[in-house]
């Protein structure tokens, strides 16, 4: 009984590792859909890990900074600067990037994560 569930443990481990590289190999190609399902079968091998979580946050995060630059390229300037606000209270670590795609009336305000 110790050697299956040794076994077992092995096999949700490797799957868990196997999900979060093709996870991020998704996100490096920007296929958020892929990738947040690919986070989401690691987060459910091993729900106790907050990897998998922060990189959903993530993709969260990078989907609201793409949404920001559509409404920057439309004019929208308020709703840009709200999308990366958005994205920066998301996921820390994409404030920087937020930052840079502000529109250049609104760099002074900076956003910044609290």
């Amino acid at each position: 009984m110790a050697e299956t569930a040794r076994a077992q443990a092995a096999a949700n481990a490797a799957a868990y590792e196997t999900a979060m590289q093709a996870g991020q190999q998704a996100l490096d190609a920007r296929n958020f859909q892929a990738a947040r399902g690919e986070f989401v079968a690691a987060l459910r091998l091993k729900p106790e890990l907050t990897a998998a979580l922060d990189k959903i946050k993530e993709i969260e995060a990078r989907e609201a900074l793409f949404k920001g630059d559509t409404e920057r390229d439309a004019g929208n300037v308020n709703a840009a600067t709200l999308s990366y606000s958005h994205a920066a209270d998301i996921c820390p670590n994409v404030v920087a990037e937020a930052n840079a795609r502000l529109p250049r009336s609104r760099k002074p305000s900076r956003l910044h994560r609290s």
